[in-house]
């Protein structure tokens, strides 16, 4: 394990020393640096997974051993619905008939948000495409969903193929994909509203809009006015009271509003709205940027229940995209490097707050 998270280190900072010239260099067109990038890539991508692997306690009262308990039971007794997760539970029952062992099955979803993420930066190109996944690889949040969150990881995958399809105005694709995002994850049902959205509104959709309402549920969550919400909707009773009552006992998950959340989340809403002008005009990043405000919104107003952070990763995993457009499409020299600068503050937010994070419980 102390090999590979050093492999890791290693190639991260790497990655970090190249950062500046990569960018500058990615902008100009000028394909002599990235000659040895490729083989970068592939070796920070391997050693990430196989990093995730070596690291997975499956012993311990995780998230892991849960969903490989779920598997075994499925081996042994055939198939149960345990939730309201239908597609999951499918996926996790024919794996049980056809595949032996588990390592396949926390790599799979690994695998598939990779590909989700390929997709999504493909319109970048080639070497901007290359190194964006560098990028999304080494940033903290891809690790916590592939190391424990396996059903959220595949609904993510989903999600960002949604956005694929909302970018490519693809809209009833994206109401799809979202609603089996959603058969993995229940959460996943806030990105069937935005989807559903964009169906119905098509391009009549204001970024200024979308900044009130983050802004107004941010006073939403630190006022405690969204405690308020399930004596009005019957919240608890539609997620279901066991659900609920999983988090509530462990005293990790606080409620209510989170200042190492609002400062992991605030960079790129301040990106955003320092370059909402050019925002405006590129399509690709401002339907990236809607749904990060959306889903930051969303957690800011149901920050009352303890898995909240559940839906902030839906904003969280988009975070690595926008700094990245963000240091390509500026002309500063000063200004990029305070992009890579903030793209460097967040891991280290992070990682300073990790003990509080659901994500590594």
């Amino acid at each position: 394990m102390i090999i590979f998270s050093t492999f890791l280190l290693f190639y991260f900072f790497i990655f970090l020393s190249l950062l500046p010239v990569l960018i500058k260099e990615g902008a100009r067109g000028n394909g002599k640096y990235f000659y040895f990038f490729d083989l970068y890539i592939y070796l920070v991508l391997a050693s990430l997974i196989i990093y995730i692997i070596c690291t997975r306690d499956i012993f311990s009262d995780s998230d892991t051993e849960r969903y490989l308990s779920i598997l075994e039971y499925y081996r042994i007794n055939g198939f149960y619905l345990f939730d309201k997760n239908y597609i999951f539970a499918v996926y996790t029952y024919l794996y049980s008939l056809y595949i032996d062992g588990y390592y396949m099955y926390m790599i799979i979803p690994l695998i598939t948000l990779l590909y989700s993420y390929c997709k999504l930066v493909k319109p970048l190109k080639y070497p901007v495409y290359s190194f964006s996944l560098v990028l999304i690889a080494t940033f903290p949040v891809f690790w916590q969903l592939s190391a424990s969150a396996f059903k959220q990881c595949i609904a993510i995958s989903f999600i960002l193929l949604a956005l694929v399809h909302i970018i490519q105005t693809k809209y009833k694709q994206a109401v799809l994909l979202s609603l089996i995002a959603s058969s993995f994850h229940f959460t996943a049902l806030t990105f069937f509203i935005f989807s559903l959205f964009f169906y119905i509104r098509k391009e009549r959709v204001s970024l200024n809009l979308f900044f009130l309402i983050w802004f107004f549920s941010v006073i939403f969550s630190i006022s405690g006015l969204n405690s308020y919400i399930p004596s009005i909707i019957p919240f608890y009773d539609l997620v279901g009271e066991s659900k609920v009552n999983i988090y509530l006992e462990s005293t990790n998950n606080a409620t209510g509003f989170r200042v190492d959340f609002f400062l992991f989340s605030l960079a790129p809403v301040l990106i955003i709205f320092i370059n909402r002008t050019l925002v405006i005009k590129d399509r690709y990043i401002k339907m990236i940027a809607l749904s990060y405000l959306y889903f930051n919104s969303i957690y800011n107003i149901m920050s009352f229940i303890p898995f909240s952070d559940r839906v902030a990763a839906y904003s969280w995993c988009l975070s690595p995209i926008i700094l990245l457009w963000s240091a390509l499409k500026c002309r500063s020299s000063i200004y990029m490097l305070s992009s890579i600068g903030i793209a460097l503050l967040n891991p280290l937010i992070f990682m300073y707050y990790n003990s509080m994070f659901i994500f590594l419980k």
